[in-house]
């Protein structure tokens, strides 16, 4: 090959590579451009705009890390955790010491109930940056949902070693934890620890109020729920709680206003509305009582609201009324000791022992102590 075409041939090869350069330069820098303007669409909470921003970016770089970790960011914002997951592994293909994209990944396992991935990815981020707290708190949530109690207070516990932001999140997270596992002393100070830095966080007050309810100190467990009341007004589970405990220590006439304030919040909760019969009840006032449940039927026809209405019927002395509730309620199989037992003593009433001592009997069958004096009086 002569002096002239190799010298043609090597330009040539250089005009292409420097083409080549020029082309791959400009695509980077508008994948810049792209990946800027995502952060100016996040700043604007235009979420899916950035996601579409950052997969230009990415379609312009498809080696752009930090494009994918931010989009990837952004679908968890989304909900989009499947996606996300998939970025975040985009994310550690590129860049396999990147603990932050293990992190997260881990959380959107979490998120899609995936609990072994959650915890392989979670304990990856941890071995490639041991003060990841996020992390250690997303293997303790994996942990706990494999019931892996022990393991998850150690994580829990070594994100409150590490002292930083999530420090509150890790106790208040091991006090839950504790209480379901109904360690109430150490769930307690968990709590407490929580409540002195900031009563609002969590709605720890409520789980500290909890705490003490299932320890029967009913004292404390009323101050820390009406002190939920006073922070959050609408917090119905503070005003049941609340009511709930004052029911526990049979302070009955405290529990209806505690339920009936409640009601005023929210006058469709059933859990409220149902308490507050048995509050009524309890303390003998069965008239109101029986509207109550007759509101509850009306929502629900359930067994335990007819045998409850039931009773209170028969010591208001509407025995016609109390036969008709009891009778449905063993058809809806509620208590049939307890129903067949009133049943009987509704039909003894009425004046009519054969079907008192029919149901009498029925009752003891079904293993309720107090049927055999009434067997002596109506089985003659």
């Amino acid at each position: 090959m002569s002096f002239t075409k190799k010298l043609f041939f090597l330009l040539l090869v250089f005009s292409f590579t420097f083409a080549t350069a020029q082309t791959s330069d400009t695509k980077k820098n508008e994948a810049v451009k792209a990946y800027n303007n995502a952060i100016s669409k996040i700043k604007a909470k235009d979420y899916r705009g950035a996601v579409d921003s950052y997969s230009k970016a990415i379609e312009l770089n498809p080696k752009y890390k930090k494009a994918f970790f931010n989009r990837g960011k952004v679908e968890m914002k989304l909900k989009k955790y499947k996606e996300a997951i998939e970025d975040f592994k985009k994310v550690e293909e590129l860049d396999p010491e990147y603990a932050k994209a293990y992190m997260n990944e881990g959380y959107c396992e979490l998120k899609i109930k995936d609990y072994n991935k959650a915890l392989d990815a979670s304990t990856k981020a941890i071995e490639l940056d041991g003060k990841l707290e996020q992390a250690y708190i997303n293997r303790a949530k994996a942990y706990q949902k494999l019931k892996k109690y022990d393991e998850a207070i150690q994580d829990y516990t070594k994100t409150i070693e590490l002292d930083g932001k999530n420090k509150i999140k890790a106790s208040l997270n091991r006090g839950i934890l504790y209480q379901n596992l109904k360690k109430h002393d150490e769930a307690i100070a968990d709590f407490t620890t929580v409540a002195n830095e900031n009563p609002k966080y969590g709605k720890v007050l409520l789980y500290r109020g909890k705490a003490y309810l299932d320890k029967k100190d009913y004292t404390n467990a009323i101050a820390d729920f009406s002190k939920q009341m006073e922070l959050d007004p609408k917090d119905i589970n503070a005003y049941y709680y609340l009511g709930y405990t004052k029911l526990k220590s049979k302070d009955y006439p405290g529990a209806i206003t505690s339920f009936t304030k409640g009601l005023e919040v929210d006058a469709n909760s059933f859990k409220l509305l149902s308490k507050r019969a048995i509050a009524y009840f309890s303390n003998k006032e069965y008239a109101k009582s029986i509207e109550d449940y007759n509101k509850l039927i009306e929502k629900e026809a359930k067994g335990s609201y007819y045998l409850n209405r039931g009773i209170a019927k028969y010591l208001t002395k509407d025995y016609s009324g109390s036969i008709k509730d009891l009778e449905e309620a063993i058809n809806k199989k509620a208590k049939l000791g307890k129903a067949n037992y009133y049943l009987s003593l509704s039909y003894q009433k009425k004046g009519n022992n054969a079907q008192a001592c029919k149901y009498a009997k029925e009752s003891k069958k079904q293993g309720y102590k107090r049927a055999d004096n009434l067997i002596k009086n109506v089985c003659k």
